[in-house]
């Protein structure tokens, strides 16, 4: 609720399977099975966790809660809770990793701003109003990831904390702020480039100007002292 996104606009499919502690681990490990079945998904990404009264197995786009009756739905909510904002991270790493491609394309333009750079500044505003969502969807992941740790623990917090271990949440967090502030960079002086060259457009029409009005002024001063000299 805090990043607006749910589990449905993340795609994420919640399975839920109510089952005795003594079963959990061969539904789990059924859950398991069913999820490396698909083309989709390898056994480096579909991850088993065993906790106290509850199994969870995790792919992209999946998670299966199996737990008793009176611990599946705290176990559901705190695992779609924290997959959901795994989810939103996954988003912001692919994003960024798919505008470094045109980002190595508009660097040169950090120096020099030519025509085309000029004709294609709308496209270059557009991803930096791209870029700044990143950076806001990021912003609002911080404290979403890194929670303090919860005293008593409760299976909630357990499920939280676990998944964004075993997710590796925090590390990658952290590493997308160079990756940010490498980009924000760039466009900020490609941004500074294409100021300069519409100010200097702009003061170039402006002394095209003065001189069209300089040599108007020129013409017709020339006229007045021939027409006072003529007989």
């Amino acid at each position: 609720a805090q990043l607006g996104t749910t589990p449905e606009a993340a795609g994420l499919h919640l399975v839920t399977v109510p089952a005795a502690p003594e079963d959990q681990a061969a539904q789990a490990e059924a859950a398991r099975g069913a999820l490396l079945a698909r083309a989709d998904q390898t056994s480096a990404s579909v991850t088993l966790l065993g906790l106290q009264g509850a199994h969870l197995v995790v792919a992209p786009g999946w998670v299966v809660v199996i737990a008793t009756h009176e611990r599946l739905e705290l176990a559901a909510r705190a695992a779609a809770t924290t997959c959901v904002h795994e989810a939103e991270l996954s988003r912001v790493e692919r994003e960024l990793g798919e505008s470094w491609k045109s980002l190595k394309g508009i660097a040169p333009a950090a120096f020099e701003a030519s025509p085309a750079t000029l004709a294609r500044r709308a496209e270059r505003q557009a991803e930096f109003v791209t870029l700044v969502g990143l950076r806001e969807t990021y912003a609002k992941l911080g404290p979403l990831i890194h929670v303090p740790h919860v005293y008593p623990p409760t299976l909630e917090s357990q499920v939280g904390e676990r998944l964004r271990e075993r997710l590796r949440m925090f590390e990658r967090h952290e590493l997308l702020e160079s990756t940010l502030l490498a980009q924000e960079q760039v466009h900020s002086l490609v941004a500074m480039r294409i100021g300069e060259s519409l100010d200097a457009r702009k003061g170039h029409y402006l002394e095209w100007g003065i001189i069209v009005l300089l040599a108007a002024e020129v013409l017709l001063l020339m006229f007045e002292l021939l027409s006072s000299s003529a007989p």
